[in-house]
């Protein structure tokens, strides 16, 4: 309410340093306890160290991957999530969406990006929704909510799960969101001043065709239980990411400077089928699967990371030797192995970059 504001303000009318430091203090319990209370809540899905004030991420452990650049989603209908990702997400013009004849298309999210292809089989074919969410900083919260009421409207399919109100009735802190096809989307307004310092990176959001969506801070991927571990250990192991314990996963961590800190979680679900010990080879007779792309943080550690799979026979057959890996500055993984046990944890497409790949929205590294 407005009493605490109001009677701080008749304090400090009433005279006395003494009385003034009493309404200075009432002042920063009041702010102390709204933090609180904001954090408390945000969705679920926002990480902890959010308050949605300050612009302070945790410091990056030392060795963190260059960068989380792209996740990999299915469309059914590219022209319809089209509309979603690149209008009402993006807050881009309809002349950005993709044509007839596109077989896929990709949401700028600051220095990452959001890569939407479409289902393999055509209308009507089974898409493989993220099986989690991803959580976005995008610059105008408020019209983001808008545009995606307008498209609920226009194509006649639920968009908004969540819509938080928490500082006030009319101010939007939060929003949970899901494309046509069911992949989900947690989203904050990025805090003052995220704009410039992303921009220090190198990265300009505005100049690409959906300016709204500031950063991909996040994205969390559910695995069967026990299969969260095993995923950090694969992780650490193979692309020598730094781990840590997360909620009732694991996090990998990615940062490119201080502008910028990323992380893939892995959270175990009890809803998922279990990991069947006797197995030691994840299914391949589907070609669904979740598909990431991450930039190691050196030359080195690109090479490193290429033997270490290449002398475990997980790099995936398509790719060469150590020279064409080289020229190309990139490959990939799918069977994700536990470096504990020697058996396939899950399959994932990862796609592993040198850290100044063409591709990279961040400029090239600044070497010595």
């Amino acid at each position: 309410g407005s009493s605490p504001p109001v009677f701080r303000r008749l304090l400090a009318r009433s005279g006395g340093p003494q009385v003034s430091r009493i309404a200075a203090k009432m002042g920063i319990i009041e702010s102390t306890l709204g933090a609180v209370l904001q954090r408390f809540l945000m969705p679920k899905e926002v990480p902890d160290w959010f308050n949605g004030r300050k612009l302070t991420f945790p410091q990056a452990p030392p060795n963190s991957l260059r960068l989380l650049g792209h996740v990999v989603l299915e469309a059914s209908d590219l022209a319809r999530s089209g509309q979603f990702f690149i209008e009402a997400l993006g807050g881009g013009s309809a002349s950005a969406c993709p044509s007839g004849g596109a077989s896929e298309f990709r949401l700028q999210a600051g220095a990452s990006e959001i890569k939407v292809v479409a289902a393999q089989g055509g209308a009507g074919a089974e898409v493989r929704t993220w099986p989690g969410h991803v959580y976005l900083w995008v610059q105008d919260i408020r019209a983001t909510l808008d545009r995606c009421r307008a498209l609920e409207k226009k194509l006649g399919v639920k968009l908004v799960e969540e819509e938080h109100n928490i500082t006030a009735a009319d101010i939007v802190d939060a929003i949970v969101l899901q494309d046509p096809d069911g992949n989900r989307f947690v989203l904050n307004q990025a805090p003052n001043g995220f704009v410039d310092r992303i921009s220090r990176l190198g990265v300009v959001p505005s100049s690409g065709p959906s300016p709204n969506v500031l950063a991909l801070i996040e994205a969390v991927h559910s695995v069967p239980p026990g299969g969260a571990p095993a995923m950090a250990r694969f992780c650490h192991h193979y692309f020598g990411a730094p781990v840590s314990p997360k909620d009732a996963g694991w996090a990998v961590h990615f940062s490119p400077g201080r502008a910028l800190r990323q992380t893939l979680c892995f959270v175990d679900d009890a809803g998922l089928d279990a990991i069947d010990e006797n197995e030691s080879t994840a299914s391949t007779d589907s070609p669904l699967m979740s598909s990431v792309c991450m930039y190691m943080p050196s030359n080195e550690t690109f090479r490193k990371c290429f033997e270490k799979c290449q002398a475990d026979g997980i790099v995936d057959d398509s790719t060469g030797g150590w020279e064409e890996v080289e020229r190309s500055g990139e490959f990939r993984v799918r069977r994700c192995m536990d470096p504990q046990t020697h058996k396939v944890v899950m399959e994932l497409e990862c796609v592993v970059r040198a850290p100044d790949h063409s591709a990279c929205l961040l400029p090239p590294r600044k070497e010595g």
